[in-house]
């Protein structure tokens, strides 16, 4: 109801779907992206709903946020976490912006008619951001918005992939689509998406870990496999720990340690478990491979060889994701 009225809103990773991400005031999980940090300099009043605004959300604290902001939060130690608020409500969100939007009925808000073109230019150049970031790797968004379900349910582990495009990448509309391991802990990916596929009622889940992710709960495979979970397991194999490199290549002037993995060839494993397993080489064969992959009924791995295709065009130490929030001007 408020983007109804004109106001922009920009999502965590955890709070994805309360507005659909395709809606037109939406900018998505791109929050942190400059383009929407020279939004905000424009931008007369944020109010910020549940968010932390994390270190990781907002660049350190170095992100540009409007001068003026409220927050909402359930939780009273939240006044001033992170970024001083001019006005803080403690309260439920959903009351608390019921209450909003009803006291706001029949009022016109001052929003400046180009906002909304200045929203949809600030996501525009967002994504196109994002997908010079991730090259050659924007195959796969391609293809994952060509042929993803509409209700599909996104899963991702801590995993660089994620990090960089998972948080951001597909389009979700709903708040119960996408399961995420938000406390940081890693390998969480594969039991997570095993217990959605299970509980999803017929909706295909789509899981994205990485090879050092999965190999902390290698076994529950077995499980997946046994319990004919209708999943595909996006397995992004970069040959090691691709997160602590970067944090290591970053912060230790590339001093690594602990950083390679023995782990096993996936596609005899696959096998000796009975389950489908492609191997993508050339990221031209993931669009068609997906496709296929979610047509099988049970579980299907697709594994992308990231030391074959070649890192992403730009390296990250991390990639925050976006403060929640709404915004106008």
């Amino acid at each position: 109801r408020l983007a109804a009225l004109g106001v922009g809103v920009v999502a965590s990773a955890a709070g994805r779907g309360i507005l659909p991400d395709d809606h037109a005031m939406s900018l998505g999980v791109f929050g942190a992206a400059p383009p929407v940090e020279e939004l905000y300099d424009s931008v007369d009043f944020m109010l910020v709903v549940g968010s932390h605004l994390r270190s990781n959300e907002t660049r350190t604290y170095n992100l540009r946020l409007p001068l003026s902001r409220a927050r909402i939060d359930v939780d009273p130690a939240a006044d001033g976490r992170g970024y001083p608020s001019d006005l803080f409500v403690c309260g439920d969100a959903r009351l608390a912006l019921d209450g909003l939007v009803e006291r706001l009925a029949g009022r016109a808000l001052a929003i400046e008619p180009g906002f909304a073109a200045e929203v949809a230019a600030a996501r525009r150049a967002a994504e196109a951001g994002l997908r010079r970031g991730v090259a050659p790797y924007e195959a796969m968004l391609d293809g994952m918005a060509q042929h993803m379900p509409r209700d599909a349910l996104w899963v991702r582990d801590i995993t660089i992939s994620n990090s960089v495009w998972g948080n951001r990448w597909p389009v979700l509309r709903t708040p119960r689509e996408a399961v995420h391991a938000m406390g940081g802990g890693i390998g969480q990916g594969l039991p997570m998406a095993i217990g959605a596929a299970l509980a999803g009622g017929g909706r295909k889940t789509v899981a994205l870990v990485g090879d050092g992710g999965l190999a902390l709960n290698l076994g529950e495979l077995a499980t997946a496999a046994e319990n004919e979970t209708d999943m595909v397991l996006l397995l992004m194999n970069d040959g090691g720990y691709g997160v602590i490199r970067n944090i290591q290549d970053n912060a230790y002037d590339g001093r690594r340690c602990f950083t390679e993995l023995l782990a096993p060839d996936f596609a005899m494993l696959a096998q000796g478990l009975g389950i489908p397993h492609r191997r993508i080489a050339d990221l031209a064969q993931f669009a068609p491979a997906f496709a296929a992959a979610l047509q099988a009924k049970g579980l299907a791995i697709l594994e992308i060889d990231m030391r074959t295709i070649g890192p992403f065009a730009v390296k990250h130490g991390s990639f925050p994701p976006a403060p929640a929030g709404g915004l106008g001007r």
